[in-house]
This record gives C-alpha cells, sequence and structure tokens, in this order.
C-alpha cells in the first residue's frame, strides 16, 4: 500500500478555510501558488492495483484550475495532479468550487494505491 500523503503539499502552507462553503466576503490566501504531482509505479509481473486514485474532470474557475488523471497501462500505473491558484483573493461566489475541489483531492480515495498479486 502507498499512501500519497494527507492532502496537498500546498495545505500545510496556505491555509483554506474548508470547514463550510457559506462565505459572506472574499477568502483571502498567502499567495498564488501551484502544485504538481506526476507518480509513475510499475508493478511486478503479475501484480495489479486494487485501489487506485480516481480521475478528477478539470476545474476551471476564476480562482485558477485543478485536474486528476489516472492511467492503467499493462503494468504501470501512472498518477498526474496539477492545482493552480492564481490569485490571492477568492470571490465567495467562487468559493465553494475550490472547497469542493480540495476537499475531493484531500479524500482518503484519492490519497492510496494498493498493488498485490491478487491472492
Amino acid at each position: 500500500m502507498l499512501k500519497l500523503g494527507d492532502g496537498p503539499a500546498f495545505l500545510k502552507d496556505i491555509e483554506l478555510p474548508l470547514n463550510r462553503s457559506y462565505r459572506k466576503t472574499d477568502v483571502q490566501l498567502a499567495g498564488r501558488f501551484r502544485e504538481r504531482v506526476d507518480l509513475t509505479i510499475e508493478l511486478a509481473k503479475g501484480w495489479q492495483a486494487s485501489v487506485m486514485p480516481r480521475a478528477m474532470a478539470p476545474v476551471h474557475r476564476t480562482w485558477g484550475m485543478l485536474q486528476q488523471g489516472v492511467e492503467v497501462r499493462d503494468q504501470t500505473l501512472r498518477f498526474r495532479r496539477d492545482v493552480s491558484v492564481m490569485t490571492n483573493s477568492v470571490a465567495p461566489v467562487d468559493f465553494e468550487s475550490l472547497r469542493q475541489a480540495i476537499n475531493e483531492l484531500k479524500a482518503n480515495s484519492n490519497l492510496m494505491v494498493v498493488v498485490g498479486d491478487g491472492s
């Protein structure tokens, strides 16, 4: 089993108020940021992934973009994530989409890879 971490790395440095979606004022961030993850796992012959992150449809909003892709080909598992927040102020109307996308990335189902020989 491989655990990819407890969420996107930037969340350790950039505080996001993810506990509620309703906002009356802009959400101020410490600054713009970008995170890219590109991980390739070569599985041993006869092994397969029984649990892996799922692909997410790209999200493009005024705050930036987020996308995650998962590709399985033969004995290779490739996981790619790209998150860009291109503003330091997120309007209340736009915050819900950022909150939903980040919370989905932080879900355990998007952070674990379990491989084995099927026995």
